[in-house]
């Protein structure tokens, strides 16, 4: 079977001063001056001689021409290896990088496509997906084993149920269905003891120490106001990996995994933290599994998960509506623009301010429409009309690189009653404020597409 190749993909705009850089002969000039690079026209590669005295070459093409009714021009560089020598490629591609943004100040580098990002981003999730299954393994055996299986029927998360009737009532199913944050929550949120739980169980503690006329009260019996957490009480005591270290490890690996969820690039030093901070924390997750057989609940301290698991859930998390809106309302670009032309994972750079858009529209190599996506209860949506500061944050800084820019509100309490009046004064608000902004508002129908309104 063919190799599939490895390919990154620029769009470069500069400002179109005289004759500097006026040609794709020009352009590649230009990135020649480095002498680690050499360029073959007839060949059409470029080749690296790297720091460790390696040549690495890809197949390039390149297509330039002027921006129509600007004074820019626009050079899009594709560059293609079957190669997969990504620390070379990735060498070769921050030079350029490096190189282009010598151009001209103002110049403007935007990542299309980059299948080494891509690579190193399945890398680590699979790394991280490790880390997830370890800690969801590790919660479910010691809660079925200790706790039981139906404790958990009628505090399923609302953003479970939301998700389908489909998924089955198990508890292993469930926690499938929870968050990498919520897994750190069960195991590091803080309660303490079933009976001393509030201030209210304190004080009827007390009250019955003084109708038995008791004078003194013991440390002991005040040990449970101390709060500690699932593992606090029952993993921490046999491993020198601290619960604050544990957590801020988990912490890091979050926020790396957010980036890769968002179709955010990561770079090689990125994927370098993933695979550090995973094999720590996996190898600590193993020893824990592998010592479950020792753990063991008293019927209070069962008590004690089971109160913990009903708080933790009673929060409402709103990522995967976040993550449900941006899916659906790039397909319904796609569908309106044209599947090639809307890009979900490009950095955009202008006047040095760069920015990961949720959503660009490049037509014809030019920029047409930046889109950021926000997904808001009708409440929230209302208040971004009472403050001129919340309509002045959704402009952003770099407006100027398109020729319209949308904000896509995905309204998730919409019903066919809601009273949407305010958001004719919000459209008009912030064309006024500038008039390449637009405001786009609907919800997502049954079958998760996105309808505007």
């Amino acid at each position: 079977m063919e190799t599939k190749p490895i390919i990154v993909e620029y769009l470069i705009i500069i400002l179109q001063e005289d004759t500097f850089c006026d040609s794709d002969v020009a352009f590649l000039k230009f990135l020649s001056v480095d002498s680690s690079i050499s360029i073959s026209d007839k060949e059409k590669t470029i080749t690296l001689l790297s720091k460790k005295k390696n040549k690495f070459s890809v197949s390039y093409s390149l297509t330039s021409g002027l921006v129509p009714s600007q004074a820019q021009r626009y050079f899009k560089l594709k560059l293609s290896s079957k190669e997969e020598k990504l620390n070379e490629y990735t060498e070769l591609t921050t030079l350029l990088e490096k190189l282009i943004y010598k151009l001209h100040k103002d110049v403007s580098i935007n990542v299309l496509w980059n299948d080494i990002a891509r690579k190193y981003a399945i890398e680590g999730y699979d790394l991280i997906n490790q880390v997830e299954n370890s800690l969801r393994g590790l919660i479910t055996n010691f809660m079925l084993i200790n706790v039981g299986y139906d404790w958990h029927k009628s505090h399923i998360p609302i953003s479970v149920e939301n998700r389908g009737t489909h998924l089955k009532e198990t508890y292993s199913d469930y926690l499938h269905q929870t968050y990498f944050s919520d897994l750190k929550t069960i195991l590091f949120e803080g309660q303490r003891d079933i009976n001393l739980r509030d201030i209210g169980q304190i004080q009827k503690f007390i009250e019955t120490c003084i109708s038995e006329k008791k004078t003194q009260i013991l440390v002991d019996e005040l040990k449970g106001v101390i709060s500690k957490s699932l593992w606090e009480k029952y993993f921490s005591n046999d491993i020198s990996y601290k619960k604050k270290e544990l957590e801020d490890d988990l912490d890091k690996l979050n926020t790396l995994r957010n980036e890769i969820a968002h179709n955010r690039h990561i770079s090689r030093e990125a994927l370098g933290k993933i695979q550090n901070l995973s094999k720590k924390v996996i190898k600590t997750l193993k020893l824990e599994i592998e010592d479950l057989p020792n753990k063991v609940l008293t019927p209070e301290e069962q008590d004690f998960q089971v109160y913990t698991e009903i708080n933790r859930i009673a929060n409402y998390n709103s990522s995967f509506l976040g993550y449900l809106a941006e899916n659906a309302v790039s397909e319904w670009y796609k569908f309106n623009y044209g599947h090639d032309n809307v890009h979900t994972e490009a950095r955009f750079n202008y006047n040095g301010i760069v920015k990961e858009m949720d959503i660009i529209v490049i037509i014809d190599s030019v920029a047409q429409v930046g889109v950021e996506i926000k997904s808001l209860t009708i409440s929230h949506f209302r208040q971004i009309r009472n403050q001129a500061e919340n309509l002045e944050k959704l402009i952003p800084k770099n407006i100027d690189a398109f020729r319209e820019f949308h904000i896509v509100i995905v309204i998730r309490d919409y019903s066919v009653n809601s009273d949407l009046s305010f958001t004719n004064e919000i459209g008009k608000l912030l064309n006024e404020l500038n008039p390449k902004m637009k405001l786009i508002y609907g919800f997502l129908d049954n079958n998760g597409k996105f309808e505007q309104i």
